[in-house]
């Protein structure tokens, strides 16, 4: 399952789709092929493994004007 997911990582800016996409598509081949086994992650994996590798990619190549354009519109929603 890595591998498959290294490869999709890969391939997804040679072949112009975003890699989430990609992902989504191969989580819904997986859960409709009946022979392979079902996968389940606890959500505090997600949170501590998967989510702060994400989130550190794309602070990289965030805008600072963006930033500071939503900042007051998503603050509140922040704050609760």
């Amino acid at each position: 399952m890595l591998g498959v997911i290294g490869i999709m990582s890969f391939l997804a800016p040679r072949i112009a789709i975003p890699a989430p996409v990609l992902f989504a598509v191969a989580g819904v081949i997986w859960s409709s092929i009946p022979s392979l086994p079902a996968l389940a992650i606890s959500p505090g994996v997600v949170l501590a493994v998967f989510l702060p590798p994400l989130l550190y990619a794309d602070a990289w190549e965030a805008s600072w004007i963006d930033f500071r354009r939503w900042l007051r519109p998503n603050s509140p929603m922040a704050a609760r």
